[in-house]
């Protein structure tokens, strides 16, 4: 496929979330079909090239079905109709999946021998969103009727935190909400990504542990969607006039 046609394709699952992300019934439809996305190894090694501060992760809708597409924050600087051919490797379009029970008692069990700290919270941020979202939607569409705000476009991430992995482990991206305080509006939940890393092994065994900043803080606390938490000229991919 020709380059042109690759980004006149990308360009249209990025349009088509921002305006189905406005429908009750799109928005939700969408967000309900999958609980998480995976990174793998070597797209982290690909984007380590770059040396990059943050990942870059997209909401999109390719034949009706949402999509995520991940980019590092210093090729997402490029204007996009600058990308070019070898710029356009570093951008990946990745499924919203549904084949992991959160709530089955392996994944539990394997989540809770990771020891830290944070991992009730992070649990309770999946849970949140599995149990509310429908309510969530409605009312995050109807309480910004009017403004930019509405649901969110992208997942800004720091990319150090989350690149520590090796090639047998993946990365993976669970949707939650998490409590953001707000003066104006009581009980204020905005989505959020927590970070698992998954350890494949050869007998089908999986051990997930959650992943944590470098900082100390947990990766989803240092997670911002936008809008409204980043600033839309930080992405190139939804910047007007590109």
């Amino acid at each position: 496929m020709l380059l042109e046609d690759k980004k006149r394709l990308l360009r249209e699952s990025l349009n088509k979330w921002n305006e189905y992300r406005w429908s009750e019934d799109k928005a939700y439809k969408l967000l309900n079909s999958g609980t998480f996305f995976i990174i793998s190894y070597e797209q982290m090694e690909r984007w380590n090239e770059k040396n990059p501060e943050f990942l870059h992760c997209y909401f999109s809708v390719v034949n009706d079905k949402m999509r995520f597409v991940l980019i590092d924050n210093e090729t997402d600087k490029i204007p996009f109709s600058l990308i070019t051919e070898e710029q356009f490797q570093y951008i990946y379009i990745v499924d919203f999946r549904a084949d992991m029970m959160l709530g089955k008692h392996d994944f539990l069990e394997d989540a809770t021998s990771s020891g830290e700290l944070t991992l009730n919270e992070a649990l309770s941020r999946n849970l949140r969103w599995e149990l509310v979202k429908e309510r969530w939607v409605e009312e995050k569409i109807d309480s910004t009727d009017g403004s930019p705000v509405g649901i969110g476009r992208v997942f800004k991430a720091p990319f150090g935190d989350i690149s520590s992995v090796t090639k047998e482990e993946e990365v993976v991206a669970i949707m939650g909400l998490k409590h953001v305080e707000n003066n104006q509006v009581e009980n204020n939940y905005e989505l959020d990504l927590t970070f698992w890393k998954r350890e494949i092994k050869p007998e089908n065994i999986i051990n997930i542990t959650l992943l944590s900043g470098g900082s100390g803080l947990p990766v989803e606390d240092l997670t911002a969607v936008s809008p409204p938490y980043a600033d839309d000229d930080q992405f190139s991919l939804i910047k007007p006039g590109n």
